[in-house]
């Protein structure tokens, strides 16, 4: 992925951390941003020496919060079912996941994943 690419998807966080629900909360799209950068952090990684299975298994968890943080912002927003919810977040972290893979590799993923919002207990 070009430089251009990965600007892109930085400003697309950017953007997107500003949109909060009626409630404060982030919104489904920060959330599932958050859940496919931690999948692309996972999944680039995954054979790497310096990942123990542990940390490997946390950082899935992570981006399974993030999705079901996502899935329910999804499902309270557009009022839909929450099995639609969970397979539009699904599609759209598909879609992006390329990207996030992309910045893993350029050495800019764990800056973005920093600026995640904490998930409540």
């Amino acid at each position: 992925m070009t430089r251009f690419a990965i600007t892109c998807v930085l400003a697309l966080f950017a953007s997107l951390s500003s949109f909060a629900t009626e409630t404060g909360s982030p919104s489904w799209q920060v959330y599932a941003n958050c859940a496919a950068a931690y999948r692309a952090n996972w999944q680039n990684r995954l054979a790497g020496p310096n990942r123990t299975q542990a940390m490997s298994a946390m950082i899935q968890e992570q981006s399974g919060d993030y999705q079901k943080a996502a899935s329910r912002s999804y499902e309270a927003a557009r009022k839909v079912s929450a099995s639609a919810a969970d397979q539009a977040v699904r599609a759209y972290m598909q879609a992006n996941i390329v990207g996030y893979v992309a910045m893993d590799k350029a050495g800019t993923l764990e800056s973005f994943i920093d600026k995640c919002p904490q998930l409540a207990p």
